[in-house]
This record gives structure tokens, sequence and C-alpha cells, in this order.
């Protein structure tokens, strides 16, 4: 209903750059997410956040929409331009930095990331708890099983899919057996299609150039009892 809401509103106002923005965030939850996907979804991104940027080259969401579309697209030097450029317009936009941070952990630039992250987080002490979650994977990724779910019961999200599964990983490899199984069946319910979708493919669109970690995950999950497509491992 978003979707088709903003590409309403893109017809009316052809030159309406932050609904061009919004169009392509949405546009690559198609691919990022799996939600309701249409053919060439990122082709479709990128070029309404092209579109934003082309509007309007001084717009925080057009450059914001900008850097996530050329990330998702694998073009991480164009990503990088379009977060500093984003950052500067408006350095005090918690959302979009915490968004970015997270994106410059997952392609590996963790020190960058981080500070983003804790930035964003100083700057709305009453944040979404995903903001933590570039905090919760340099804890899992170092094995600090233990610092990360701790990270992790910050979070918060008891209806968010992604939340249950990554309880349900890091329980699994602290040896917790009956909280991992009860995460997976958590995860089940949120999301019935999960063991069809998730895996190393989807799992590489969100994590650049990090194939060790991706395993790691991966390794995590398993263990934890999830039951992933062959084609997707």
């Amino acid at each position: 209903m978003a979707r088709i809401a903003l590409e309403r509103a893109v017809e009316l106002q052809p030159d309406y750059a932050e609904a061009w923005a919004a169009l392509a965030i949405v546009v690559i939850d198609e691919d990022r997410h799996a939600f309701n996907s249409r053919p060439d979804s990122l082709y479709r991104a990128l070029g309404a956040a092209e579109r934003a940027f082309d509007i309007d080259p001084a717009s925080l969401m057009a450059n914001y929409a900008l850097a996530e579309t050329q990330y998702f697209c694998g073009d991480l030097g164009a990503f990088r331009a379009a977060a500093e450029r984003t950052l500067t317009i408006n350095s005090r936009c918690s959302y979009a930095m915490a968004h970015l941070g997270l994106l410059f952990c997952f392609s590996d630039d963790w020190e960058r990331g981080l500070r983003l992250a804790q930035r964003a987080i100083d700057l709305c002490p009453h944040h979404p708890g995903w903001y933590r979650y570039g905090n919760f994977f340099h804890e899992y990724r170092q094995r600090h099983y233990a610092e990360a779910l701790a990270i992790h019961q910050k979070i918060n999200m008891p209806d968010f899919w992604v939340a249950r599964c990554f309880a349900a990983m890091t329980h699994a490899q602290l040896g917790n057996r009956a909280a991992a199984q009860a995460e997976v069946e958590r995860t089940l319910r949120l999301w019935p299609e999960f063991e069809r979708i998730f895996g190393m493919k989807h799992l590489g669109k969100w994590f650049r150039n990090q194939p060790d970690l991706v395993e790691h995950i991966l390794e995590g999950v398993k263990l934890a009892g999830f039951r992933l497509r062959s084609e997707n491992e």
C-alpha cells in the first residue's frame, strides 16, 4: 500500500524529491527484505533515488535513499560518498546516522560504523532497538557471545523476526538449547518463509565483503535448529 501511494504521489508531483526518495527506500525493501517483490527491484530503486537526487541534491532524504540503494546494489564507493553527504547535510538526524552506521559496519568499516551508531544513540536516548545491531554483531563476530546477548536484550523488538533469529543463534552459540529452540519457534511464527529464503544469498546482500561473518552467522543459525533450504546455504 505504501508503494502504491508513493508511485501515485510521484505521478501527481514528478518534481517532489522527498516522495521519490521514499519510493526508493520502499522499493529496495523488495530486495533486501524480500517484501512483495516485483522484477528489477534494484534497478527501479536506484532509478527512483537518482531521480530524487537530481531534483534536489541538497535533500537529506535524497542522499540517504541514494546511499542505501547504492549499498544494496553493491557499489560501496558510491554508497560511502552518498552516506558522507547525508551526514554533512544533517549531522543530527539519528535515524539516517544509525542506519548508515549499520551499513558501514556491515561493509567491514567497523570503526566508522560503531562511531556513528554511538553518536545516533547519544542524540536519541529513546532510540529504536535496532540502533544497537552494529554493536551486537561487533561482539558476535569476535565470538563474545555473552556480550552480544547482553546487547541484544537491550534491542527489545519482540515481534521482529530478525531479533528472534539472532537471539536464537546467540543462545545456540552459548549452549542454551531450550532458549534457542524457543526463539526458533518464534522466528518461524513471525516469518513462516524464513527457512526457504534466509541463507548465504540473503545475508550477502547485507554483509558486504565479510564472507567469514556470513559463515559465522549461518553456523549459529543452523546450530539453533533452523533447517535452511540447500540452495540458500
